[in-house]
């Protein structure tokens, strides 16, 4: 039985799921094919990455932040996406 203090479903209309299974197959190289529920977590992680990037570069915009500052946040990100990409 699923441990329902862990996972939740989901409904999803038939050209939603239909999607996903194209998609499922596109986000890793070669002929890799991710399951559906990996595939809705790939991209809630993406999303909520980019979210988190562009609101700490509008932060930094709206302080006036020097440049230096700019690309410290820059390298942060960069190494963040390649440490998790190591990850998994």
């Amino acid at each position: 039985m699923t441990d329902l203090t862990k996972y939740r479903n989901v409904s999803l209309s038939r050209k939603t799921y239909e999607d996903l299974q194209n998609l499922s197959k596109e986000l890793l190289p070669g002929n890799t094919e991710l399951s559906i529920s990996k595939t809705v977590e790939t991209l809630v992680n993406e999303r909520k990455r980019k979210n988190e990037i562009s609101s700490s570069f509008k932060n930094l915009a709206k302080r006036k932040a020097s440049t230096l500052e700019f690309r410290e946040l820059g390298k942060k990100f960069k190494s963040t996406k390649t440490k998790g990409e190591n990850d998994e």
